[in-house]
């Protein structure tokens, strides 16, 4: 059977690390340097020229599980005060698990394939929050009486790192699936910057008769980062028209930072016998509460990156139509977002010899729903692809994003 370059669909649409390969699309990906952040079994397929360089692109998504566009522009963005019918419909739209927020950026500094190893340099941003629905009430509503306030989800923090990564692939000699390929991917991880929120705890209970309390929040902040990963795959065409591939993302993978300093702020109260009235006045909780503040110079902290697996297939129907599809698994909630499953499914059109379309959808993961559309252009030396992710439709949206790869072959 004739060799097809492996393309691989609907990784997690997050510029983030092994989430989603840095700089390029979601498609035709299998020929460049970024195939070893993708599957590095891929390298091991025979490419049309002995060099492809990754020229610099850019890919962003911004989501959150709660507001919609046509909900934020209406309600949010608009420049005045809310009645309370506006202030219950906010909170309405906030689900119990709280409010969740995701941002991920990532540029590809250089990425170089000479036949079956890739080297790629990427910058990496990612930041998540996720407030209980009590903070948002009390942010709101302020203190009502006979209400308890946990804190105890509060997740938050950013990352940024430069992420150098060498990948190589090659075919397996056997005879009892065609082109069986495997190989590996090995990530360093340069740490520019990282603000974190953890260990934080905390619950507030108000009567007509005492308010009973307490809480610590911790905040990290390092800047000097460090840490390895490794990525293994396999790739092969089990029948005619199809191609499969599995691969297991960050195994081991974590960062050391250098820390600067920790933050930690506490609050305690035990008081009966409240004054009602006094409620209303804007410092009666800080008198009341017992507070402190310390902050400790220096230390380390280490990142755990979450290990993800994924399994890919596609269908080449006929000259025009490719049909792709994923089962991808997050197996720890981290800063780049929740833990869990995900299954994929696309289609690629072949508009011209230079041109492809393509679109898709992705449920489950850290996204619920993710949609995809996009286009391409196809050289003998030079590739490019555009694609757009929307976190449901139109007005409903709940988030955005694009990406855009190119890459020239010598």
């Amino acid at each position: 059977m004739k060799t097809k370059y492996f393309i691989l669909l609907l990784l997690f649409a997050k510029a983030t690390l092994g989430a989603f390969p840095a700089g390029e699309v979601l498609w035709p990906v299998g020929r460049g340097p970024g195939a070893a952040l993708i599957n590095p079994a891929v390298l091991g397929n025979p490419a049309p020229t002995d060099f492809a360089l990754k020229i610099p692109g850019w890919n962003l998504l911004a989501t959150n599980n709660s507001f919609s566009v046509g909900f934020w522009n209406s309600h949010i963005a608009e420049d005045s005060y809310w009645d309370d019918g506006e202030i219950r419909q906010i909170l309405d739209r906030i689900p119990s698990s709280g409010l969740e927020g995701i941002f991920h950026l990532g540029f590809p500094i250089l990425g170089l394939r000479y036949r079956q190893w890739a080297f790629n340099a990427d910058a990496l941003g990612t930041a998540r929050v996720n407030a209980p629905k009590s903070v948002a009430e009390l942010a709101l509503l302020g203190t009502r009486l006979d209400e308890n306030y946990s804190f105890h989800d509060l997740i938050g923090g950013s990352f940024s790192v430069i992420r150098y990564s060498l990948g190589f692939g090659h075919p397996i000699e056997q005879n009892y699936v065609e082109d069986l390929n495997a190989g590996i991917t090995v990530h360093y991880y340069q740490g520019l910057v990282m603000a974190d929120v953890g260990g934080s705890y905390g619950n507030l209970y108000l009567t007509d008769e005492l308010i009973q309390g307490s809480g610590e929040f911790r905040t990290y902040h390092g800047f000097n980062g460090h840490g390895i990963g490794v990525d293994i795959g396999a790739s092969c065409a089990p029948a005619q028209h199809w191609q499969v591939g599995l691969v297991c993302r960050q195994i081991g993978a974590t960062i050391d930072w250098d820390l600067e300093e920790t933050n930690i702020e506490s609050f305690e109260a035990e008081l009966e016998g409240i004054e009602l009235d006094s409620l209303e006045e804007e410092d009666y909780l800080d008198r009341v509460l017992s507070q402190k503040s310390t902050t400790i110079e220096g230390g380390r902290r280490t990142l755990r990156l979450p290990v993800t697996l994924q399994a890919t297939a596609m269908y080449d129907l006929n000259a025009q139509w490719t049909f792709t599809g994923e089962i991808g698994v997050v197996t720890k909630e981290s800063l780049m977002g929740k833990d869990g499953a995900e299954v994929g499914t696309g289609a690629i059109f072949h508009a011209a010899r230079w041109a492809i379309l393509h679109t898709g959808v992705i449920l489950g993961g850290a996204h619920k729903s993710l949609f995809m559309f996009g286009s391409g252009l196809r050289f003998s030396g030079y590739e490019l692809d555009l694609e757009f992710y929307s976190r449901g439709l139109f007005n409903s949206s709940h988030g955005i994003g694009m990406s855009l790869s190119q890459r020239i072959f010598f």
